[in-house]
């Protein structure tokens, strides 16, 4: 089953992150390195593999897939989110909740709108402000926080500039880190179990 693979691979990638974090400078390494472990896995199975794939003209915050592939007759988008706290600063979290929140948001919108058939949502940060709630004043609504859901056909949050459609959500949603305990990032990096958005036939 794919969803079994990308399982797979994520914690592949991960792993590799773990062990040369700092041979991971941006979110593209990311998403070089699971298209490149994509590709051996499944080899010729892939009939169509493209990065930056654009399927629709308008929505807030980008209109395009970070990675996207066919397999066995399935369109699958993959968003990938990889923010880094830089030495002097932090990764400008409340941005990146809402710009998490909207690749979900847009994977939901292209299932709904049968684009793709399979969306997935991956990310890894180093940061605690995305896995730990905390008081957050700004955006309170983008909550990419451990244990954290969003049940099927509720609205996403909206941001009247970063995120403003409207989307009702396909299925339940669970945001689930790992690498961490109850108060902070054990290693160099936490990261998300795989989020598989589809229709519930």
């Amino acid at each position: 089953m794919i969803k079994n693979i990308i399982s797979d691979l994520w914690c592949q990638v991960i792993n590799n992150v773990l062990l040369n974090h700092n041979n991971y400078s941006s979110e593209k390494t990311l998403v070089f390195h699971f298209a490149w472990l994509l590709k051996h896995k499944l080899n010729e199975e892939i009939t169509i593999i493209d990065f930056e794939k654009q399927l629709f003209q308008e929505f807030s915050d980008g209109t395009f897939l970070d990675l996207y592939f066919e397999y066995n007759n399935q369109k699958i988008g993959i968003e990938f989110k990889f923010p880094k706290r830089s030495i002097n600063g932090n990764s400008n979290s409340t941005q990146t909740r809402i710009k998490s929140i909207n690749d979900i948001k847009r994977l939901s919108f292209l299932v709904n709108t049968n684009r793709i058939d399979l969306g997935v949502f991956l990310m890894a940060a180093n940061e605690k402000a995305y896995v730990f709630e905390g008081n957050k004043r700004e955006s309170p609504d983008f909550r990419t926080y451990n244990q954290i859901h969003y049940n099927e056909g509720i609205t996403f949050p909206i941001h009247l500039i970063k995120s403003k459609e409207i989307v009702v959500n396909p299925i339940n949603i669970n945001i689930n880190w790992n690498g961490i305990n109850d108060h902070q990032i054990i290693e160099s990096i936490a990261w998300i179990n795989p989020i598989f958005i589809y229709k519930i036939k």
